[in-house]
């Protein structure tokens, strides 16, 4: 089954956006079941070269790949598409003419005026015939845009109303700052937090599947799928980050334990008391009030 019917089945999907270009990570993700990557060419160094690689390596890991071009140009939506990415991905898409443009740019005749290659990756180098390249194309094609302004958010229906329009992920980080809010601010982050909510809520019951949400954690995006929304999209640079911190943070919690410990050993050793001597159900309490001292500092 690929993306495009997954998405008509209202699965929950799980993606990743792309920022190191780096192959092995696209085929470890497709290997692990998540459902599409998102290959970014707005925020990183990632360039078109690099992109066809990144596609080659989805294919070869069953993984569905969208790109994210920098802009709504059709020159650059026709070049990402033409690697044979699985669907283009539009940032900063802020009216229906906006998705309007990035669907005529997209796909063939009839449905929009997207330029012809025979002999590209996306035509599989002249081996499909022409006739089954555009109709596959057309029927097949994922289109993705972001929801990240204040426009965006007032035009959501609309656009997400567009029937070629699959997923329209909201974009916090540019949200917030289109909202004039610093989300590093917990009390931005909750005003950021109930726009979200709003604009999730004011959405049809029908197109509310077509919602996506950038989420840097499984708690976050747990949060949100309790929401409604089952196009959670986190990021290769966070996920590494997080795993990162996650085993520095628990080798040194359990050193520092481990040192407690043989501290709080040493301390009965120099006074010469023997386990017999012990009362043991002091001793375990003790230790465990320590412990959970240490698992505080963590928290």
């Amino acid at each position: 089954m690929n993306l495009k019917e997954k998405i008509k089945n209202n699965e929950l999907l799980l993606g990743s956006f792309i920022f190191l270009f780096e192959p092995t990570i696209v085929e470890i993700l497709g290997k692990v079941g998540f459902d599409f990557v998102i290959i970014d060419m707005e925020h990183s160094a990632i360039d078109f070269k690099d992109v066809l690689s990144l596609v080659i390596a989805g294919d070869s890991a069953g993984i569905s790949t969208i790109v994210r071009v920098s802009e709504n140009n059709p020159k650059l939506i026709l070049k990402a598409l033409e690697t044979g990415t699985s669907g283009i991905c539009i940032p900063h898409t802020k009216t229906v003419e906006d998705a309007k443009l990035t669907i005529n740019s997209a796909k063939y005749f009839p449905f929009g005026d997207r330029g012809v290659c025979g002999i590209s990756r996306a035509a599989c180098y002249s081996f499909c015939p022409l006739g089954e390249h555009f109709k596959s194309t057309n029927e097949n094609l994922v289109i993705m845009v972001l929801i990240e302004d204040v426009d965006g958010i007032q035009n959501i229906n609309e656009i997400i109303s567009l029937e070629d329009i699959d997923i329209a992920i909201i974009g916090p980080d540019d949200l917030s700052g289109s909202l004039g809010l610093t989300i590093s601010k917990e009390k931005d982050k909750k005003i950021l937090d109930e726009v979200v909510l709003n604009t999730i809520n004011k959405v049809s019951v029908d197109n509310k599947k077509k919602l996506g949400m950038f989420t840097p954690n499984a708690e976050e995006a747990n949060k949100w799928i309790s929401k409604g929304i089952n196009n959670l999209i986190f990021s290769d640079i966070v996920m590494f980050l997080e795993s990162s911190k996650n085993i520095i943070n628990n080798i040194t919690m359990k050193k520092n334990i481990e040192n407690n410990v043989e501290k709080f050993n040493s301390s009965f050793l120099s006074r010469n008391i023997t386990l017999d001597e012990l009362d043991t159900k002091n001793l375990v309490s003790t230790i465990s009030e320590k412990i959970l001292r240490e698992l505080e500092k963590y928290k």
